[in-house]
């Protein structure tokens, strides 16, 4: 009786093991903004809203981790992360982040305040947790060209969102965003 007890209690230490370096394994995984895309055009979606984990650790760290990912990413890929990050913070409300992501000369043209901004994005984004389908991906010279579908994963009567995102890329993690106006088509 005894060895078979001592026997239970090592595959009992074994299975606690093994589901804690699953624990682990799950941990890091969504300590990662992970960008799903559906196939080599670049053409995919992207859930946003996740509270960005990143955003606890040391500035500097946390620069060095998103260049490195961003680095071994093809265009396409670094085109939808950097509008990724632009749609999470206009879903998390940080819109002087968002604010300060917009192409100078475009804000000037098109949102001179920070608060025009807010209104836009308030009056023309679904509300609930935004999705982005990635329909098409174009580069044209030094710029990235997107085609975007925005909708509400969580209100399936909100309208969606079509746009042409048009971001600059002037180094690793280092981009200017501006966008054609939206227009709703209703589902």
């Amino acid at each position: 009786m005894n060895e078979r007890l001592k026997k239970t209690l090592r595959i009992l230490i074994i299975l606690i093991l093994i589901l804690v370096n699953i624990f682990i394994l799950i941990k890091n995984l969504l300590k990662e903004e992970i960008i799903k895309t559906g196939n080599s055009n670049n053409i995919g979606t992207n859930v946003v809203g996740q509270e960005n984990i990143l955003s606890s650790g040391t500035i500097s760290s946390e620069t060095t981790i998103i260049e490195n990912r961003i680095s071994s990413m093809s265009e396409g890929n670094r085109a939808q992360t950097y509008f990724g990050e632009f749609v999470d913070e206009v879903e998390n409300e940080k819109f002087s982040n968002a604010y300060n992501m917009l192409n100078d000369e475009y804000k000037k043209n098109y949102f001179p305040n920070q608060i025009d901004f807010e209104q836009y994005v308030k009056e023309k984004y679904p509300k609930g947790s935004i999705a982005v389908k990635y329909n098409k991906f174009d580069r044209k010279g030094d710029l990235f060209v997107l085609d975007v579908t925005i909708y509400s994963i969580t209100d399936s009567n909100s309208n969606q969102l079509n746009q042409t995102v048009v971001i600059r890329e002037n180094g690793l993690n280092d981009f200017k965003i501006s966008f054609s106006k939206w227009y709703a088509k209703n589902n």
